[in-house]
């Protein structure tokens, strides 16, 4: 993995995936493509998640200009009361829902060519 992220990105790789669990009771799951400083490098990333995994931003407008990229999202309401059962069970469904894709991310991560100028 790159030596070269930026500093304000949570993560210390590129690529992150994450849960969120917001006031709107919908727990978010994210794989997102965070800044890099090699702006040419973290495009190809980009093209990468999109024409071998088949994971497609929103919106591809701006996107040599964009500092993060989320190429895949989902939700799921738990509601505000629910205890650490439920929310342990609709994470562990959002995960197996999103198998798929997390292999197809897994592999681009893997083939990626990191040293790539």
């Amino acid at each position: 993995m790159p030596d070269n992220i930026i500093d304000s990105w949570l993560s210390p790789y590129p690529v992150s995936l994450w849960f969120e669990y917001r006031r709107n009771e919908k727990l978010y799951f994210h794989l997102e493509i965070g800044p890099m400083l090699d702006k040419e490098k973290r495009l190809k990333l980009v093209e990468s998640f999109i024409n071998d995994a088949g994971l497609k931003p929103k919106s591809r407008a701006n996107m040599k200009k964009a500092t993060y990229t989320r190429v895949y999202g989902c939700s799921r309401h738990v509601d505000e009361s629910a205890d650490n059962d439920k929310f342990k069970k609709t994470m562990l469904e959002i995960w197996k829902d999103a198998k798929d894709e997390i292999e197809r991310a897994t592999e681009v991560i893997i083939d990626f060519d990191w040293n790539v100028k």
